[in-house]
């Protein structure tokens, strides 16, 4: 689970991460980051109805995300805001 602190919460700075940030795109996945002035790296994931119909599904593909971004969280060199979308 990701600490608090690690945590991107707010809409309007997850907006602001996919609409000026840098973005990656693979088949199931997208990936925005931009640089932030804080002293941590945080993290948001993002699983809409596309993905799949039944919120269980959708939850869980959420939890998958966000074990992922914990487990690779101390590898990252300075302070990034992250965004990752779950796409179908």
């Amino acid at each position: 689970m990701l600490a608090r602190k690690n945590r991107l919460t707010k809409s309007i700075d997850i907006e602001n991460v996919v609409v000026r940030g840098t973005r990656v795109r693979g088949k199931n996945i997208a990936i925005y980051s931009a640089v932030n002035t804080l002293p941590v790296v945080r993290f948001a994931c993002v699983a809409g109805k596309k993905v799949h119909a039944s919120s269980v599904v959708r939850h869980r593909v959420q939890r998958k995300i966000r074990a992922a971004c914990a487990s690779v969280i101390t590898s990252f060199r300075g302070s990034y805001d992250i965004v990752v979308v779950a796409q179908s």
